[in-house]
């Protein structure tokens, strides 16, 4: 039973050591490993940096837009008003009564007295 109990304690110290050739091997394929993760660490750091770069961009781009929204909206506003306006004066223009002739007539009788009062005083003085 001793040699039994012995084996088995000697197993379970030796499973944890290994032989000095199969330590080289261990350590040369941990070295490639570490190589590796550190190459896929710069490669992830790499790439972080270019989407927080593009991140930032599009923030940028996004309040340019946002001012070119604002921008418009102010622009749109101003045409609805001046339409507006315009369909209020087409209003306006289709209700005004037209003139008749007998007033323009009228209207050209008053320039015409009028005008021919105003050139009565060109020749006083008031000296």
């Amino acid at each position: 039973m001793t040699c039994a109990t012995q084996y088995n304690a000697a197993r379970l110290v030796y499973t944890r050591k290994v032989t000095p050739c199969t330590c080289d091997q261990h350590l040369s394929h941990m070295e490639v490993e570490i190589a590796k993760s550190i190459e896929l660490r710069q490669t992830d750091l790499g790439q972080r940096q270019v989407v927080i770069e593009s991140l930032e961009n599009l923030k940028e781009e996004q309040l340019w837009l946002d001012r070119k929204i604002t921008s418009l909206d102010a622009s749109l506003l101003l045409h609805d008003k001046r339409l507006a306006d315009l369909e209020k004066q087409k209003v306006q223009s289709k209700e005004a009564p037209e003139l008749t002739v007998e007033e323009l007539e009228e209207v050209k009788r008053f320039r015409d007295d009028f005008e021919k009062q105003r050139n009565s005083f060109k020749g006083l003085s008031w000296t």
